[in-house]
């Protein structure tokens, strides 16, 4: 008998060797190999390779379902098409005036005609003021207001004063015009009720002036202090 052999491997059972130390005559098996002894795998090891780079795959939860996507770019081209379409409209501007209704006679005969409504509109609008823009005259507080065109614009500002002598505004009307302004001169013309326009003459009335044009895109609020004119 062999005395250098160790009697528990004559039992079958497994040496224990103390930690680091290993004995001669073992083999050291390569990572991803199975040992000796150990039934082979019936999986290739590429096969067990993609498996595992499968298993630890980031999956990403699905926040948002495709059909929404959808939604959101009807929605966003809609919102596109719309800002367009409000950069292309342009809407009027308008001014409040005060107005007296006069004899155009006397006072222009030039313009050719019986009664003028003079509009007298604040200074800064004066260079916003063109003939033919619309005038909306209340001769009715409880009707509608009356549309006319301006024929006319003074080409600069009057004072107080001034507008007293040149109109031949009465002291009450006169006494209502505090600071300069600019004037726009308009037809009186089928006034309501079939009631002739001469009956108006000497009376003072509240009026809307248009003044210009803005984009409508200008109306919305922040964005239309960036985009609007």
């Amino acid at each position: 008998m062999n005395e250098n052999v160790n009697p528990l491997a004559q039992a079958g059972e497994q040496p224990a060797f103390p930690l680091g130390l290993k004995p001669r005559g073992l083999r050291r098996v390569p990572l991803g190999q199975p040992a000796p002894g150990t039934p082979a795998s019936i999986f290739r090891a590429d096969a067990l390779w993609h498996y595992r780079q499968g298993s630890q795959r980031a999956i990403l939860p699905r926040l948002v379902a495709p059909r929404t996507f959808l939604w959101l770019w009807a929605l966003l081209a809609l919102l596109v098409a719309s800002a367009g379409a409000l950069w292309l409209v342009r809407v009027p501007v308008y001014a409040m005036a005060q107005t007296v209704i006069v004899d155009g006679r006397r006072i222009s005969p030039e313009l050719n005609a019986d009664v003028v409504v003079v509009a007298f509109v604040p200074p800064e609008q004066l260079a916003h003021l063109r003939p033919g823009q619309a005038l909306f005259l209340n001769l009715d507080s409880a009707g509608r207001p009356l549309r006319q065109s301006i024929i006319a614009v003074e080409s600069e500002m009057f004072s107080p004063a001034a507008a007293r002598t040149r109109f031949a505004l009465d002291p009450g009307t006169a006494a209502s015009i505090r600071q300069p302004v600019a004037v726009a001169l308009a037809r009186l013309e089928d006034t309501p009720l079939g009631i002739p326009p001469s009956a108006y003459v000497g009376g003072t009335y509240q009026a809307t002036v248009e003044v210009g044009s803005r984009r409508a895109l200008a109306l919305v609020p922040i964005i239309g202090r960036l985009f609007g004119d």
